[in-house]
């Protein structure tokens, strides 16, 4: 489920990937309906396409924080 609150206070971290230009490492913390908070992570590369702009979702992995 999405987690409560504004957009803009959501548990994601991004950082840029400095070996593939146009590339960001996204960790976004995961919510339950039953529990709130949970203590995974869902963890993506998000790649902009430089003539397009169109971003593209790669599926990295899911970790316990």
């Amino acid at each position: 489920m999405l987690p409560p609150g504004d957009i803009d206070r959501w548990p994601v971290d991004v950082m840029q990937v400095d070996t593939r230009p146009g590339v960001s490492f996204l960790v976004v913390g995961l919510w339950t309906a039953e529990e709130g908070a949970s203590d995974l992570s869902l963890e993506l590369n998000l790649t902009t396409d430089p003539a397009t702009g169109r971003v593209t979702g790669e599926y990295c992995g899911l970790h316990v924080m």
